[in-house]
């Protein structure tokens, strides 16, 4: 069975939400584990409080958390011996996942790219990114980014480039390559990338 099938009949079985107990049995974790996952916000979602706590977790936000737990197992590790008994699991040790900041973003692409030539090419931002030329492209139009052709080649501004690139064009996860979930994805890649400088 393939994920691209499993993926298709995830969103015809659930067209917009997932109910949590039916979440509980996709995953197969226990309702206490699911908890956890979704108080660490692994799979985004809305809780509302009433007389229970309900939760409104949209089919995207499981596909994304299914797609990257696929590619990236090391952001889903859950601590050890905490859904086996009554003692309440230790939330220190697990990691949440947050996007950076914009301004975030653009730091830390700065000491990635730190020795990257101020005119950067398409092609070195493409494999810079992970991104596709069409995609590269895209974005910099959307930014304004201006754009120097040189015979066939076609070059940016590298601190526009930057700038371009450190704004979220979606909240799905799984819409970003895997170069790109890396430097959004808070590590603490400033800190080593500027110990290895």
């Amino acid at each position: 069975m393939t994920r691209d099938f499993n993926v298709a009949r995830l969103r015809l079985l659930y067209p917009e939400t997932i109910p949590f107990d039916d979440l509980c049995s996709l995953l197969h974790f226990s309702k206490r584990k699911v908890k956890w996952m979704l108080d660490m916000d692994w799979i985004k979602h809305e809780t509302f409080e009433r007389k229970t706590w309900r939760y409104n977790i949209p089919t995207e936000s499981v596909i994304d958390y299914l797609l990257l737990s696929e590619k990236r197992p090391d952001l889903f590790i859950f601590p050890t011996n905490c859904f086996s008994s009554r003692k309440p699991p230790n939330r220190g040790d697990a990691q949440r996942i947050i996007f950076y900041e914009p301004e975030e973003i653009t730091a830390t692409l700065r000491i990635l790219w730190r020795r990257v030539p101020d005119i950067i090419s398409l092609k070195q931002v493409v494999d810079l990114t992970g991104y596709s030329k069409e995609r590269v492209q895209r974005i910099m139009a959307l930014h304004d980014v201006n754009v120097l052709t040189v015979k066939q080649s076609v070059f940016f501004n590298k601190e526009a480039a930057i700038e371009a690139l450190s704004y979220p064009s979606s909240q799905r996860q799984c819409d970003y390559s895997e170069k790109m979930q890396t430097i959004m994805f808070k590590y603490p890649l400033l800190s080593e990338a500027a110990a290895n400088e």
